[in-house]
């Protein structure tokens, strides 16, 4: 699964909000993949959701805005 940014060259300014807003949608994906026993989209879901993690960190100690 790639994300957005990688699919498109998007070199816009991440902000927190935003990332928080994508880690809420892809619990949601997440769910949806456990309720229906979608293992591999479970699997690929999960390791987006600690990227996701990861950035929001990053931001959050950064104070501000970054480059992704």
């Amino acid at each position: 699964m790639s994300t957005y940014a990688e699919l498109t060259g998007d070199k816009r300014p991440r902000t927190l909000n935003s990332l928080q807003q994508q880690r809420y949608s892809l619990n949601r994906r997440l769910l949806l993949a456990i309720q229906t026993g979608d293992a591999g989209m479970q699997a690929e879901l999960e390791q987006e959701i600690l990227r996701n993690d990861k950035q929001i960190d990053e931001m959050s100690c950064a104070g501000g805005r970054v480059f992704r």
